[in-house]
C-alpha cells in the first residue's frame, strides 16, 4: 500500500471547539480533489505544552491513516467511546466531525 499525496492546492475547512475539560482547539481539515479528507491539523494553544504536543501528534497520525487509505469508520470504531456512542476524547470528536464533512 502506498501513501496518496495531496494536491499542492486544496480545499480546507477550519473549525474551533472546546472540550468539556476546558481545552480550546482549532482543527483544519484538508481535502483531496474528490472531497475525501486527507489531512488534519490540530492546534491546542501554547506551543510545547503536553496538550499541544498530543494534539499535533494525533493530527499527524490521523493524516497518515487517511493518506494510506484507512477508512474513517475504522478509526472511529477503534477509539474510546461512552456507552451512548459519544467519543471520550478529542480524537474521537475530530473523527466524528470529519465524517460529517465528507460529501
Amino acid at each position: 500500500m502506498s501513501r496518496e499525496a495531496l494536491p499542492q492546492r486544496r480545499h480546507s475547512e477550519v473549525f474551533d471547539y472546546q472540550t468539556q475539560r476546558g481545552f480550546d482547539y482549532t482543527v483544519t481539515v484538508g481535502f483531496y480533489d474528490d472531497g475525501r479528507p486527507g489531512e488534519v491539523f490540530l492546534d491546542a494553544g501554547k506551543a510545547g505544552t503536553d496538550v499541544q504536543v498530543l494534539a499535533r501528534d494525533s493530527a499527524v497520525l490521523i493524516s497518515l491513516l487517511l493518506q494510506y487509505g484507512c477508512p474513517i469508520s475504522h478509526m472511529r470504531s477503534a477509539i474510546s467511546r461512552e456507552a451512548d456512542g459519544a467519543p471520550q476524547g478529542e480524537v474521537g470528536y475530530i473523527l466524528d466531525v470529519i465524517e460529517e464533512l465528507r460529501p
